[in-house]
């Protein structure tokens, strides 16, 4: 912005300015408003240490952090908006995630079910084959 000071003037201000964190802090749990009028009081303070401290123009000083701040404002309304409309949607999502692990316990209960009702038929016909070879194996002494 055309200011003489050297990195450490404009690093200093910035330091300064977070003095004012707690207030801000506090004034950010307004919804919306608090973080518009956070956004308001940090660019109050910047355009002052511009103007005052490296001798920017004020107009300048405004014009410049003026769009910075309404870019940060209308991206923050959006994300807050959403975030604060997000809840519905998150339970609606918690109800299907618990519907489809429902549904998923449900087909792991048939398909031990029908696990289970396989390993007995093979069992039997085990059974079965063994009682078959024993009987030809008889049947096969006798005909000796």
């Amino acid at each position: 912005m055309g200011s003489q000071e050297d990195y450490e003037t404009a690093y200093r201000c910035g330091a300064y300015l977070m003095a004012l964190t707690p207030i801000t802090a506090i004034i950010g749990v307004v919804p919306y408003a608090g973080g518009i009028i956070t956004m308001a009081i940090y660019v109050f303070y910047l355009v002052t240490a511009s103007v005052h401290v490296h001798n920017i123009p004020s107009q300048k000083a405004w014009l410049v952090f003026g769009i910075i701040a309404i870019i940060f404002a209308v991206l923050g309304l959006s994300m807050e908006h959403k975030a604060r409309n997000m809840g519905p949607q998150m339970e609606q999502w918690r109800k299907m995630g618990e519907d489809m692990r429902k549904e998923y316990q449900d087909k792991a209960k048939d398909m031990k079910k029908s696990s289970d009702e396989m390993r007995e038929q093979a069992e039997k016909m085990a059974k079965q084959f063994k009682e078959q070879a024993e009987e030809a194996k008889k049947q096969a002494e006798r005909n000796r």
